[in-house]
């Protein structure tokens, strides 16, 4: 599942393609609700949206930190997250397509009917992983039981130096050859540093 043109989703929809392609060489792989980005990104040139998802014979829930609800979160948005992503895991149970949950971030939660649809969602998973403990406690304390529930790590952890292509490291190594310090620390932000007082102070120290 892909709703954005984020760096991050789209570097992990890249990255399950990859093991998709590498165990199933004749999958054929949508998108059913990503953005024409993402449709590229994993090879596929239309948007099936809802018929793409009732074709569809699995169901794969890339890595991401969808499944936690931020205080700051309006009710309109805490709707819009479950429907997009809760809603997708209810209906494929529903139809009996088999859907698994790789490397996600769970947590935190508030509300409960939040609680009770997500815990619903990864208890019928036919497997889950979570990127970290706190997501897996958050799991137990809904009352998740399922026993294909595991902590394992982000995907991104997944890639080596081979992942990268020549002409972005020579790019990247070009960008920073002038920076004054010896030590060097990327940040990847998802806005540009005018975006907020907050950003601005990340990038001055």
């Amino acid at each position: 599942m892909v709703f954005s043109n984020n760096f991050g989703d789209a570097l992990l929809l890249g990255i399950m393609k990859n093991w998709v392609e590498d165990l199933l060489p004749a999958a054929n792989i949508l998108v059913p609700f990503g953005t024409k980005n993402s449709h590229g990104l994993a090879g596929s040139n239309s948007f099936c949206r809802l018929m793409g998802f009732l074709k569809s014979g699995q169901i794969i829930f890339t890595g991401g930190g969808y499944f936690g609800l931020s205080p700051d979160h309006t009710v309109k948005m805490r709707l819009g997250l479950l429907a997009r992503y809760a809603s997708v895991g209810l209906a494929a149970g529903a139809l009996g397509k088999p859907y698994g949950i790789f490397g996600v971030g769970v947590g935190p939660l508030e509300g409960s009917i939040d609680k009770r649809l997500i815990a619903q969602v990864f208890e019928k998973a036919a497997v889950a992983t979570v990127r970290d403990r706190e997501s897996q406690e958050w799991l137990h304390q809904l009352g998740v039981t399922n026993t294909n529930l595991h902590c394992t790590a982000d995907l991104a952890l997944t890639l080596d130096r081979s992942d990268i292509p020549p002409s972005a490291a020579k790019a990247a190594k070009q960008a920073i050859a002038n920076f004054p310090y010896e030590t060097k620390i990327g940040l990847h932000l998802s806005a540009p540093a005018r975006a907020s007082s907050d950003y601005g102070r990340v990038f001055e120290g």
